[in-house]
C-alpha cells in the first residue's frame, strides 16, 4: 500500500524543475535562469544552484518588497529539495 504522504525530492533536482517551481512562486517572475555555483559561507566557501529571476520593473515598489521575494523564494525552494541544497537568489528587474 503507499504511503499516505508522497516524497518531492527522492532524486536529484534538475534545472528545469527549479525553474518551473520558481515561475509557479510569483507571477511577477517572468524568466528564471538556474546554474551551479560557490557562495560565501560561514567557514569558507560552498556550492550552491544560482536562480536568477527575471521580473518587470514596476513589479515592486521597493528594495524592501524585492528583499522578501528573494528570502521567500528562497525559503520555497529549500523546502522542496534535498537537506544540503543551497541556493544563491538573484533579482534582476526588466
Amino acid at each position: 500500500e503507499d504511503p499516505p504522504y508522497q516524497i518531492l525530492c527522492s532524486d536529484a533536482l534538475s534545472f528545469e524543475e527549479l525553474s518551473n517551481w520558481t515561475k509557479s512562486f510569483d507571477p511577477r517572475i517572468t524568466q528564471v535562469q538556474c546554474r551551479n555555483g560557490v557562495e560565501k559561507a560561514e567557514r569558507g566557501v560552498r556550492r550552491c544552484i544560482v536562480v536568477t529571476t527575471t521580473v518587470t520593473g514596476e513589479a515592486f515598489h521597493s528594495e524592501d518588497e524585492t528583499s522578501l521575494l528573494r528570502q521567500r523564494l528562497g525559503s520555497f525552494l529549500k523546502s522542496r529539495s534535498t537537506v544540503n541544497t543551497s541556493f544563491k537568489i538573484e533579482i534582476v528587474s526588466q
